[in-house]
Parts: C-alpha cells; structure tokens; sequence
C-alpha cells in the first residue's frame, strides 16, 4: 500500500461516530393499530410504565422481568438489545413465560437485534395485535409512534435501523398531542452515556424531542444516568443549574434524557470520569455496586394527571434514583421549530455497485482482506441528497461484519466520483478482533472529500464511490447479495440548513 498519501491512522473502531441508522432499505412492515378513535391526552390514574434495555437470557434477566411484574407494571418499553444471541425464540420465550400474552410490550430494535430482526419484528408486531387499546403506527421499532392509554411514544431505530428518524418524530409530535410524550431508543450520543459509547445516533433526535417536550429513554451502555433538565442537547445546556433535581418541570424545549441498560446483560464502568460532567443528578455503575433494575414512573399521581413520579431500584432494593416530572405540556397544542436535517445516507442497492476481488458464502459476504497481498472493493452509492462541501461535518463507511475476525486487519479508504481518479489521500482503518453480528463505522472521511469534490466547486453529486484496499486478517462484510438491509452503506452529517 505504497505511493498513497495517508492522512489518518486510528486504532479499532467498530460501533463508533455518529452512525447513521444501518438498514435504510429495509423496509420493514408497516403496523397501524389505531381504531379511528380520539386518542386520549393523558393517562390513567397511577398508571405504572417500566422502562430498560440490553437483557440478554437466564437468571438476571428473569429477575428483571419478574421485579416489573411485582411492582404492578402496566407496560413495559424495552429499548433494544434481547437475548444477544439473535434467537427470537428465545427472547420472546422469557418474556412469555413472565408475562400475559397480551400484556402491553413494547421495544425498539437493539445493535444485537440487527441479524435476525425479521424474526424479532414478526414477534413484537404479533403481540402488538393482541394488545387492547395500543394504537400504533408506523414501522415497529424503528419509526413507529403510539399511543397506549394517553402515553404518547415513540420507538426509533436511530443509529441502527432505518432513516428519518428525526422527521418521523417531528411529525408524529406535530400532529398528535398528549400531556406525556417520550422518545424511545438504543443508542446514545457519547455524552449521553457514562461509559464507552461513541457519537451513534447525532444530536437531532435528541434536541427534536427536547423542542416537543418529550421524555428520552435509552439504554446500549450497561449502567444508568440520569440527566438535569435540558434546554439543549446539543450544546449540553442545562436549564437551570440551580434547579432542583429531582423535581423537574417538563415543557416544550426543556426536557430530560436517561439511560437504562441494566436489563441483565452485564454491568459495566464508569470510563473517563464521564459521571462527573456537570448535566447528569444521577448515575450508577459497576464502580458504585448496582444491580439489575429498571426504570419505574407512576403517571397521573395525586389526582394530578401532569405528575409522574419515578424512581430507579435495583434488584438489591437499593434505591439509585428517585425523581418527580411535572408536565406542561398542552393537549392539542404541538411546538413547532424549523426542521434542520443533520444527516443523509445511502446503502449499496444493485450487485453491479459491489466490485469486489473477493466474495465468500455463494457471494453472500465480500472478504475485505484475507493476507499480506491487498484485496481491492469498490462500492458505490447512489441517490443521495448532500448539500456543498462546507454544510458536511462527517462521513463513514458503515459495514456489517459478515463474521468475527482474529487479528488485526488495515484497510486503505480512498473516495471518489464517477469519471474521475480516487483521491491521492486516503483513510486509514485498523480493526482488530472485529466482533460478527456488529456494525463497524469507519474514521472520519471528510478530509477526504476536498480533493474530490475541488473540480465541482464543492458540490457532491448524487453518487460517491468508496476504494477500500485491505490487508492482515480476513475480514467479511455483508453483501448486498445477502440482504438489502446489511449491505455497505454510507453516512454524512449535516450542519445548517
């Protein structure tokens, strides 16, 4: 891999950046559960939600579901991440064996679900249809809304699954109205998180809910934190730093946002004293001895149908967080801001646009490098719809490992344009050990993009191809030839309008 200019050499990334959603040609199947009724704007009297994500099967698991059944839930949202094993079956034969068939269930799709998605869709839209009073529509778990007793949500797949994520929310906020309103996802921005996770899902998601006056919920990083109240996401603003608490007002542009991946899956450490930063009022780790647990709000309490008073308990019964959410929001009223895309992406579509040296599994799966001897990829991707050069912040080549690597693989990125050369620069991406199952996100490629759009005046057109030439251990993506959802795709965030 001589004779390159190589302006970028990072260690492993996988699962890191602020990924796009992978899987935009999908296309899942569309739910609509709604009766034609008017929906109702608030809740029941002390009606009981559990929340949490990343479960994973045995022991631990069962004790969380069984804890949420004592405590009288009367829903639950799991936000992604099942058995890890990609065995519908075996996820849906815990939550069977705890729970009615038609109790209310809800989940968004997990980074662990992505394989075998069919499957755990089939499942949750087939309970769906069993629930007495959801009235849901869209995509399931990926841009799909509801309304389940006057608890308006939405489940997204932002950062895993799908696209247009942000509109899908906007919109449902838009036109439909209660006085709770929450946001359900996987993934989180790294500041978002106390532990290790990377930039995954842009700050739009997250500030589009705030401006509604939506409550966020996640999970992915196995701990639990709590935020502040929030007038900006983005720039990590707190609404007010003197404020109190655990006694939050929530009102169009100001909300909070938790994390709650302790499902039963592992427990893991703070990193990077990310708990000390200055918007989290609570946060629990395996440095602090947390158990499994979820989080547990009591809506309409007091006679007061805009109170919600929730609190997180472990296993243990040791109580981590306990906290109270006044709602200000008003029925039949929606905010309105003017909507700023922050992303675009595009997937490989046609085998014509996977020129691969090598291909395994009857072409299922492209082998990026397999020895010492470079193995040359080209992918293109088409459609897509980027604006000039300097309203484009980040761009990553998102793949989906085919199988576990064992050693350490380089590959060389180059980008290019129809009719004309690659760039004389180009990325370089080391991946060691790769995990099978996951979706790698590549460094950042902008730096490359200059030189490749400097004869269009900064203008990309409408289709990039990406050169990827790799050595060291074999590494297999998968191919379009194995699914339209898996295939290569690429990502670029936007900033302005």
């Amino acid at each position: 891999m001589k004779g390159m200019n190589i302006i970028v050499v990072v260690g492993v990334v996988t699962l890191v950046s602020q990924a796009a959603a992978f899987g935009s040609n999908c296309g899942g199947k569309p739910v609509d559960t709604r009766s034609g009724r008017v929906l109702p704007q608030e809740t029941p009297e002390n009606f009981k939600a559990a929340f949490f994500g990343d479960q994973g099967t045995g022991h631990n698991p069962r004790g969380v579901l069984e804890a949420i059944k004592d405590w009288g839930a009367e829903m639950v949202v799991h936000v992604g991440d099942f058995d890890y094993h990609s065995d519908p079956d075996e996820f849906f034969g815990l939550v069977d064996s705890v729970f009615e068939a038609d109790f209310p269930y809800f989940a968004t799709i997990g980074n662990h679900d992505l394989d075998d998605w069919d499957g755990y869709e089939e499942g949750l839209v087939d309970r769906l249809n069993r629930i007495e009073d959801a009235e849901c529509w869209g995509e399931y778990g990926v841009n799909m809304a509801c309304n389940y007793k006057g608890l308006l949500f939405v489940l997204s797949g932002v950062g895993t699954k799908g696209r247009d994520h942000e509109e899908f929310i906007d919109k449902t906020f838009q036109q439909e109205t209660s006085i709770w309103r929450m946001c359900q996802w996987h993934k989180n921005q790294h500041l978002y998180q106390i532990g290790g996770k990377e930039d995954e899902t842009g700050y739009g998601v997250y500030d589009i809910c705030r401006v509604h006056g939506a409550v966020v919920s996640t999970g992915h990083e196995h701990s639990y934190s709590r935020t502040k109240l929030m007038s900006d996401f983005a720039s990590q603003s707190i609404a007010n730093v003197t404020a109190d608490d655990t006694n939050l007002t929530i009102v169009p542009g100001e909300t909070i946002a938790w994390v709650q991946g302790l499902g039963g899956y592992d427990i893991r450490d703070v990193e990077n004293n990310a708990n000390e930063n200055p918007w989290w009022a609570a946060w629990a780790a395996s440095d602090n001895g947390v158990d499994y647990g979820f989080v547990a709000c009591e809506f309409y309490v007091q006679g007061d149908p805009g109170r919600a008073d929730c609190h997180f308990t472990d296993l243990s019964g040791k109580l981590w967080d306990n906290f109270t959410m006044h709602s200000s929001l008003e029925t039949g009223v929606a905010a309105s801001q003017p909507f700023c895309p922050t992303r675009a992406e595009s997937q490989v579509v046609h085998p014509d646009d996977e020129q691969a040296a090598r291909r395994s599994h009857e072409g299922r799966r492209l082998v990026l490098a397999g020895g010492p001897t470079p193995f040359a990829t080209v992918l293109t991707f088409r459609d897509l719809s980027v604006p000039v050069l300097k309203m484009i912040g980040k761009v990553h080549l998102q793949l989906h490992g085919g199988a576990t690597s064992t050693g350490r693989t380089t590959l060389r990125i180059r980008l290019g344009v129809p009719g004309a050369a690659p760039s004389t620069r180009s990325v370089m991406w080391e991946l060691t050990d790769a995990p099978g199952g996951e979706v790698w996100v590549s460094p950042n490629l902008r730096p490359l993009l200059e030189e490749v759009l400097l004869p269009s005046g900064g203008v990309l057109g409408s289709v990039v191809q990406v050169y990827v030439d790799g050595i060291g251990a074999r590494l297999e993506v998968s191919s379009v030839h194995k699914s339209k959802c898996l295939s290569p795709s690429i990502y670029f965030g936007l900033s302005g309008c």
